[in-house]
């Protein structure tokens, strides 16, 4: 922005004038890439290590509810000798 103001000032592009400010933008863009390629893999590993831990809970939870469901029959099912009459 200061680079685009000092060309708007002076009227015309030299490139002692603009080079400070290219250099600035170049060592923005290389910080953010910096930070943000880390960041991506370090989301793609939680993400996956989440995806995982959630898919253990469902297989937990589809196991639960079925050694329930084997504990819990009702009266009629489970005792063979209760027929009705």
């Amino acid at each position: 922005m200061i680079t685009f103001a000092i060309i708007a000032r002076s009227g015309e592009v030299n490139v002692n004038s603009i080079a400070p400010g290219i250099a600035s933008a170049l060592l923005a863009t290389v910080v953010g890439l910096v930070v943000a390629i880390p960041a991506l893999f370090i989301y793609s590993y939680l993400n996956g290590r989440i995806k995982n831990s959630l898919a253990l809970m469902q297989v937990f939870i589809d196991e639960f509810v079925a050694k329930m469901a084997e504990f819990y029959r009702p009266a009629q099912e489970s005792d063979p000798t209760n027929t009705p009459q």
